[in-house]
């Protein structure tokens, strides 16, 4: 990563860890682990999410930074259009399997405690890496093949399409209490 997208994709990182945080400041403990219907993600559980996937794709790009079959992508997305296509609540799709939440968060506490300490630990990535993340690639099942940069930048994206969802929630949530 060069210094210039690091600080970029540091800047965006903190841009949407504080603005989970702030979303969900004024959500109550009931209100965090309530699901207004059978089918509809709990607060708690949008948080579990967030932190599933953003743990995997840097535990994926930790263990493709090994593999010497990396091959960079001749047309890379940018950042704008990952970013775009992350957070869009349009492009609705059916988390698959592995990131579906378990139920894990009783508190909010618990689950902001656990997601700064994920966001920690992906600074700690971006910060500590030296690796040439554009020769690192693998899908996103509905964007397509991304670099490691674009994977980083996604990071951020996913979290604003789950802060959008959350104030959606937040709304149908506090209208029925």
């Amino acid at each position: 990563m060069t210094d210039i997208q690091k600080a970029t994709c540091l800047g965006q990182l903190n841009e949407s860890e504080n603005a989970i945080t702030e979303v969900v400041e004024d959500v109550s403990d009931q209100l965090f682990i309530t699901k207004s219907a059978p089918d509809v993600w709990s607060i708690a559980e949008v948080m579990e999410h967030i932190i599933k996937v953003e743990k995997t794709v840097i535990i994926t790009l930790q263990q493709l930074a090994k593999s010497p079959t990396n091959i960079p992508l001749e047309q890379p997305k940018s950042a704008a259009e990952v970013m775009e296509l992350s957070a869009s609540r349009e492009l609705k799709s059916k988390a698959p399997e592995n990131f579906l939440p378990e139920g894990i968060f009783t508190s909010k506490e618990a689950a902001l405690i656990a997601f700064k300490a994920c966001r920690q630990a992906t600074n700690d990535f971006v910060n500590s890496n030296a690796l040439d993340l554009d020769e690192i690639t693998f899908p996103h099942p509905r964007i397509g093949v991304l670099n490691g940069n674009n994977w980083l930048t996604f990071v951020s994206g996913h979290s604003h399409k789950h802060i959008a969802q959350i104030k959606e929630l937040k709304l149908v949530g506090n209208q029925s209490l």
